[in-house]
């Protein structure tokens, strides 16, 4: 049952890392953004640049937590191998991931509903996606004999 977590936490970490690697580098904002202000950068920063380099911050920032969510991933990870606490850690993973993403969920998902059909819309669903892995990470330990380390 440990590899089957070891590759679920793994997925997560590849996941969040995607993630996290897209915001932190791509210049400007998403395509979805411009898409849901109706305006494209340009636009933006003629009408007010502050407000075009706060959003900017703010892309930063989620890029910056998803790569912290891989970072944990991986500390529980570690901490899987190193101990037979399974049970705990991926119940841990799995409260932090809904701590960092669901608020990021909500709004991803009232964001793609006001973006106009045809146009682009955030993948508010990848989120989703890394708690499911996480959920069912911890249901498989729930259930699992604990395994001891010799």
């Amino acid at each position: 049952m440990k590899k089957i977590i070891l590759i679920i936490n793994l997925l997560i970490v590849v996941g969040a890392s995607v993630f996290g690697y897209l915001y932190l580098i791509k210049p400007g904002l998403m395509n979805y953004h411009y898409a849901y202000l109706q305006m494209n950068e340009t636009e933006i920063i003629d009408f007010n640049l502050h407000i075009f380099d706060l959003m900017i911050t703010f892309k930063k920032i989620i890029g910056g937590m998803f790569f912290c969510v891989a970072l944990f991933t991986l500390g529980i990870i570690y901490l899987n191998h190193k101990t037979t606490y399974d049970k705990a850690n991926s119940f841990i993973l799995f409260a932090a991931l809904c701590f960092a993403t669901i608020p990021l969920t909500i709004l991803s998902h009232r964001v793609a509903e006001a973006i106009p059909d045809g146009e682009p819309k955030p993948l508010w669903y990848l989120p989703v996606l890394l708690i499911v892995l996480a959920f069912v990470s911890t249901l498989i330990a729930q259930f699992s004999k604990s395994e001891s380390r010799s």
